[in-house]
Formats: structure tokens, sequence, C-alpha cells
């Protein structure tokens, strides 16, 4: 295995890279030395370890796609290629053979999964399985789908931290049980369609307990919608961070908006959101929901203020503390 390692600076200077806190750019780099000669890491979380990064860490890189996860605990670079060259004599095959077939090089060299049409890897001697029919229905849905092919990495660490609308519990990447979860309101195999007016985000226990066998009610494709708005489609295409890194005018780079502009909307809105408030909430968070920059700060206003409007009393409702016995007496 060769014992050097590179970095092209068009992905480690780009603006999704250094938009992310230092702890996890620093996990890049050392996931990067220590992957093998085709970019793969058997074990992540325990290098994770070593260099003193988080979950957390762990999860912005997967949401941006600079790591593409596989069902195995393994990790690929998805630039690896972009990133390093190696001589054929220095260079020896991974072991992940299973993962690699899973992967295609696309037009930028970078890997992507087997979806689109893109340059495939040379194929491993493997018996292929086929698809079952709702897998296939669930591909059919995606292609026809507007949503992006990040969509459901992006939405499902944007819900880490909140509440399972049915059971309740704080979703998150601690266990299987908990982690968030895409659910289709009417189901795919029933003819349900992939976009967000067809979305809920549930813990997977609930998902598991659900199983695509009837429709459900949009348990929270509300706030799918307005956490979406929030985040928005943070890359222009699949695999556009390279495209992005050398965009000379830094177009669509999102700056954050002063407490006075937050004010000025606030005001043309005619809402009771606070703006010093809001401008403090969002600065505290680097301007992050869940694990996602946000990407239109007025969306979130506008999601304040549809959550002031639900916890709103009704007109008429006093606030006080009342003596029922002596209630009781006068009506007697």
């Amino acid at each position: 295995m060769a014992e050097r390692r590179m970095f092209a600076k068009s992905i480690v200077l780009s603006d999704a890279f250094l938009d992310m806190p230092a702890t996890a750019r620093c996990l890049y780099f050392t996931l990067g030395m220590f992957a093998d000669d085709d970019g793969f890491v058997g074990s992540p979380k325990g290098i994770m370890r070593q260099c003193g990064a988080s979950q957390d860490d762990m999860n912005i890189l997967l949401a941006k796609r600079f790591l593409l996860s596989f069902e195995s605990g393994v990790i690929v670079i998805k630039h690896w290629r972009i990133n390093n060259y190696l001589q054929s004599d220095r260079h020896k095959d991974t072991t992940y053979l299973e993962e690699l077939d899973t992967l295609k090089i696309d037009e930028k060299g970078a890997y992507t999964e087997k979806q689109g049409m893109y340059t495939e890897l040379e194929p491993v001697d493997k018996e292929k399985k086929e698809l079952t029919e709702a897998q296939k229905k669930r591909l059919e849905a995606k292609k026809e789908s507007s949503l992006p092919s990040t969509f459901e990495q992006q939405i499902r660490n944007a819900f880490v931290g909140r509440k399972c609308p049915i059971c309740g519990q704080l979703m998150s990447y601690s266990n299987n049980i908990v982690k968030p979860t895409i659910q289709h309101n009417k189901p795919i195999s029933l003819g349900g369609k992939h976009e967000l007016s067809n979305i809920s985000v549930i813990c997977a226990s609930c998902n598991t307990s659900i199983q695509n066998r009837a429709e459900t009610p949009p348990y929270n494709t509300e706030e799918v919608k307005a956490v979406w708005e929030c985040i928005g489609n943070v890359y222009t295409g699949k695999d556009s961070i390279v495209k992005d890194s050398i965009d000379k005018n830094n177009k669509g780079k999102f700056t954050p908006p002063t407490v006075e502009e937050v004010r000025e909307y606030c005001n043309e809105r005619k809402n009771n959101v606070d703006p010093e408030t809001f401008v403090d909430f969002y600065t505290a968070k680097n301007w992050y929901i869940g694990k996602n920059k946000v990407k239109d700060w007025k969306a979130c206003v506008r999601t304040w203020e549809r959550n002031r409007k639900k916890n709103e009393k009704p007109l008429g409702y006093i606030p006080g503390n009342y003596d029922f016995e002596e209630l009781e007496n006068s009506i007697k």
C-alpha cells in the first residue's frame, strides 16, 4: 500500500468543505491518511475516537457527501480519485469488494452510487442479486421524484435531536433503534410518490413496526416541508462539490443576516418573532439546522412564525390562579 496521501485543493478549499467545523475537517484528513489505496476505511468509528472527533463530525461529512457509507459500517472517501493518483505498481486493491461493486465513477472522477449515467468501475467477480419488486418500485419512484439524490441524507440529519412524532423518542444516530428514517405516508408499494407531500421522518423502530402495510397519517410532513425549505438543496446536482469549489463568484453562498435585516423582514410580515432571539439562536448553532447549513434564513423566520401561531392561546384566554372551592360555593 502506498505511504503517501494527497488532498486536492478543489475539494479541501471549497466553500462546502470550509463551512464545516474544524473538527469535521480534521476527521476528513485523518480518514484520508488511514484509507486503503481505493479510499475505503474499515473502522471509521475507531479512527474518529483516536483523533478526538465526535459522531456529529462524522454525520456532517456524510450529510455533505464527502464520505459515502455502507450497511457494513465501511465508509469510502467520495473524492478519493480526485485527491489521489497511484501508479499501478504501487496500488494494492481494496478488500472491500462488495462495497466497491455498488459504486461507479462519475464524469468528474468521484465515487457515486450506481444510479444514473456514469462510467462503471471494472466489474467484480461475484454473483449479483436481482432487485425485488419493492426495491424496483422504490428505485423508480426516486428517479421520477423532483427531490435531489441527497435529500434523504440531508433531511434525516436535520431531524437528529427532534422527537419521533409517533413514540416521542429523541431521534439520533446513537443506535439503530432511534435513528431518523424516511416514512412514505402512502407507501410506494401502494402507489405513493417520493415527494415532500408524502414524507414524514420517524424513528427506525416505529418505521419497522409500520412495515408499509397501509397508508399512515402525515405525522410531521408539514415540519419536513418547513425544514427542507430552510436547508434547501445545498447541492446544485448529485455530485457538484467540485463544480461549486471552482465557482469564482461564490454564487449561492449563504450570508447570515443582521438583526436589522431580520427586524425589517419581521415587520414586513407583521409577525411576533423577536429578531435578536432569532439571530442569537442560529448564531449559537453556527447557522445549522441539525447537521445541515441554513440555506434561506427568511424561510426559517416563516417557520418560527408558523410555530408561534400554533402555540398561541385562544382569544379570551386569561391565565391565572383560581380558587375552585370558592367558585364551587358561589354556584350552590
